[in-house]
């Protein structure tokens, strides 16, 4: 919808009194926006609320749900007695 009107992050981000670090990660689905936050984003997008809601579940209904992103894997820890000899350190 951002793009559709020719504004930046940056340009929607100062319209809606926002910071636009927040605005990105709204846009990434990493954070969910208030009502508040809905209040101010519709107006600097030139639509209503209504407009805006509803523009919000049509895309939400035609993009598949985001997966979030696969934890890293922990470094397993070494049990010294589970090790074979040519693993441990030679002693002297």
């Amino acid at each position: 919808m951002r793009r559709l009107r020719g504004l930046s992050q940056e340009g929607l981000a100062f319209e809606a009194e926002m910071d636009r670090n927040y605005l990105s990660l709204l846009e990434l689905g990493r954070n969910s926006a208030s009502i508040k936050t809905i209040f101010k984003l519709a107006p600097a997008l030139g639509v209503s609320v209504a407009e805006f809601m509803a523009k919000v579940e049509t895309e939400a209904k035609e993009k598949p749900a985001s997966r979030s992103r696969p934890k890293k894997a922990r470094p397993t820890e070494v049990n010294p007695e589970d090790s074979d000899s040519t693993t441990q350190p030679k002693r002297g």
